[in-house]
């Protein structure tokens, strides 16, 4: 299927729930607290994303895409929405944007296509459980390739904006689950200056992107945080003076 449109109503939303996201088994307790509940809303104008974050106002450039996207799968039964699986589902992969083709297998008879939980903006990892979350109307040309051969999902895509400058904050570690929440924790700390650390914890969410920076230097793993400054109508310091 190909992705031919997105059209939004001009806002959007990010949360964090309580017990959910990555950092939702951390026992967080004041003074920082990231279990929620808390909510983001976004004005959404002009093909830009805008919100307040403590002192710092936010802009981000949207690329809508579906978060949820998916096909039956082959099994029958009752199962979560949460977790993806070969047959595609709660992905939210950003790169499914406007112009992409996404190729799904078909293991059931009509396939029995689904898609929705459309996002504006997201950062690779959408680390609180949510990103800009907004209603939307798609518009997407879908056709049947017969045999192709497919079990899991795969896609081609153009990409979506990269910015020209970043603040980025590698997480080390044996355990790449533990890296990249230590990546995303010195994330949260640094705009904890700015912000307060439930809302450093959302913008993470919505604009940080997570990368695996390094896998063959055993017995330590490289996740790094990648934090775009341009996002910011104020200039950022770093090291910022306690």
């Amino acid at each position: 299927m190909e992705f031919l449109e997105f059209e939004d109503m001009g806002w959007g939303w990010t949360a964090v729930l309580p017990g959910f996201g990555l950092l939702a088994d951390e026992g967080y307790t004041s003074p920082v607290d990231l279990a929620g509940p808390a909510l983001k809303l976004w004005n959404v104008k002009e093909g830009t994303a805008r919100a307040k974050f403590g002192e710092l106002s936010v802009r981000l450039p949207i690329s809508p895409f579906p978060g949820v996207i998916g096909t039956a799968l082959p099994s029958k039964g009752r199962f979560s929405t949460i977790p993806p699986r070969e047959n595609g589902g709660n992905m939210d992969i950003k790169h499914l944007n406007t112009g992409s083709k996404l190729y799904l297998p078909v293991f059931v008879r009509g396939a029995m296509f689904s898609i929705g939980d459309t996002h504006l903006a997201q950062g690779d990892g959408e680390v609180c459980g949510t990103a800009v979350e907004a209603p939307m109307r798609i518009k997407l040309r879908v056709n049947v390739v017969k045999r192709a051969g497919i079990r899991e999902p795969l896609f081609v895509t153009s990409g979506v904006r990269e910015f020209s400058k970043y603040l980025a904050f590698p997480g080390m570690d044996s355990n790449m689950w533990v890296a990249t929440k230590k990546a995303v924790k010195s994330t949260i700390a640094f705009l904890s200056g700015y912000m307060e650390p439930v809302e450093a914890y959302m913008l993470a969410s919505t604009a940080v992107d997570l990368k695996v920076s390094e896998v063959v230097d055993q017995p330590t793993w490289i996740v790094t945080a990648y934090l775009p400054t341009e996002i910011f109508e104020e200039k950022l310091e770093f090291p910022r003076p306690s």
